[in-house]
């Protein structure tokens, strides 16, 4: 995680030009970011090149999610901002692909700005409207369903609760006098369940579950 004063680094991938140059213009007169750039398509990896902070991914072409993976094989430790997640199955590709800030196309530059800046010092963020068609195509597995193997229990239904709030896995065990392991372990089977890979992304999910029942 970075520091508040460390520079952030960015690079926005996005087949349409004015599209592309409109963002790194923005980016580049936050004075919390530092070195931004712009490609059509994905990076390639560079020995010794430096790997940029967070990398926005325009997803209007068909060929957005394997830009995803790319980023991912190119730069494995930047962290991803999805622009434009409207579908269904492009929402659930992100979760799994570990993005980490998602942004609509009825969001200003102002909000992408700092979603950029906020998801490159740690945080994770994800709108309702991108929550709603998460929790939708996942078929109701943020919701009790004794039908489903990948419902949560009442147990680990109590541990998203706690995660919302963002407790550690200390703080968990205290709150539901479990042990230490035990909260861990309700902890990842959240988190496959609800298939993301991040405590944020659940407690997000869980947070859009509430808004929605």
């Amino acid at each position: 995680m970075r520091l508040r004063h460390e520079p952030v680094s960015a690079l926005v991938i996005s087949e349409i030009c004015f599209f592309r140059e409109g963002i790194v213009a923005a980016l580049e007169d936050a004075p919390e970011i530092g070195a931004v750039t712009g490609a059509a398509r994905e990076p390639q990896p560079e020995g010794g090149a430096p790997a940029p902070d967070v990398v926005v991914v325009d997803l209007a072409t068909t060929q957005s999610l394997s830009v995803i993976a790319a980023v991912r094989r190119a730069a494995p430790d930047a962290r991803i901002v999805a622009l434009g997640a409207d579908r269904e199955e492009q929402a659930l590709a992100c979760a799994r692909a570990n993005v980490r800030g998602f942004v609509t196309r009825d969001q200003s530059l102002d909000e992408l700005v700092s979603t950029v800046v906020e998801v490159a010092r740690g945080r994770e963020l994800c709108p309702p409207s991108v929550g709603v068609l998460l929790l939708r195509v996942m078929g109701g597995n943020a919701a009790p369903d004794h039908g489903r193997g990948d419902a949560l229990t009442d147990r680990e239904l109590d541990v998203l609760k706690l995660l919302e709030r963002g407790l550690s896995n200390k703080e968990i065990a205290a709150a539901l006098v479990i042990e230490p392991a035990t909260a861990k372990n309700h902890v990842q089977h959240v988190l496959r369940k609800l298939h993301v890979h991040r405590r944020g992304q659940a407690a997000a999910l869980g947070r859009r579950r509430l808004e929605v029942s």
